[in-house]
């Protein structure tokens, strides 16, 4: 019997040793966010995570297939049919959505420059935790003065690309709060819900701009149904 008690604390001591702490899920995670390995980044995701970032994925898949009937949806998830991205697996389509969701950090002037520090946990439930932390972007001119606003430019044969980010304040002492939940034994990261804010605007934009091509089509025909109805009308 003492044998046996002393294998299962020898047992129970291995697995808390190997057992992710939160914070170092979140170190993971903005080492991956840094790297641009959004697929390692979608498999760190929370499935309650992952239902509601497909929410917002299907909304813009179904605008994006209105908009050409399957193009661009090509280009952001790699099908043409909607039955096709029907059978796209929650984290695949996760993982296509990142880069739009942290396009600064796929810059690679952004992710030379960024830092981040954890600066506090809090444990909210055993399988719950909040991990405080502070990013920072650091850019210097040409002079070894730190840029507030950093402008990266892209240029290609047919059109030049401009984007200006507002850096962090060094004196701005705010810090930002990310969220890990158990996933059965794992450590998992919630997704804030302001990550979806650029997926959002780009879902009402391109509805914006099917439903104004809708109406200029409707427009269109009406006026080809005048015309045709005047040429119809016999001359007396």
């Amino acid at each position: 019997m003492q044998v046996i008690i002393i294998v299962c604390l020898i047992a129970s001591i291995s697995v808390q040793s190997t057992e992710q702490r939160p914070e170092d899920v979140v170190k993971s995670f903005w080492d991956a966010v840094q790297a641009s390995d959004w697929a390692k980044c979608a498999q760190m995701v929370h499935h309650q995570s992952l239902s509601k970032s497909r929410d917002r994925a299907n909304r813009l898949a179904k605008v994006l297939f209105e908009m050409d009937g399957g193009t661009n949806l090509n280009s952001y998830f790699g099908v043409i049919r909607m039955e096709d991205y029907e059978q796209l697996r929650d984290v695949w389509v996760l993982e296509r959505m990142f880069p739009l969701m942290y396009f600064p950090y796929t810059l690679e002037e952004i992710q030379n420059a960024l830092s981040y520090k954890i600066i506090g946990i809090t444990r909210e439930r055993d399988d719950l935790a909040h991990i405080l932390y502070r990013t920072d972007i650091k850019i210097l001119d040409s002079e070894g003065k730190r840029l507030k606003v950093a402008r990266i430019e892209r240029d290609s044969k047919v059109i030049g690309i401009r984007y200006d980010f507002k850096l962090p304040d060094p004196d701005d002492e705010r810090a930002e709060v990310i969220s890990v939940k158990k996933d059965k034994l794992s450590w998992k990261i919630l997704l804030a819900d302001d990550v979806f804010n650029t997926i959002d605007t780009m879902e009402k934009n391109i509805a914006e701009f099917n439903d104004n091509m809708r109406k200029l089509a409707e427009e269109l025909a009406k006026q080809q149904k005048t015309r045709k109805s005047k040429r119809a009308v016999p001359r007396r």
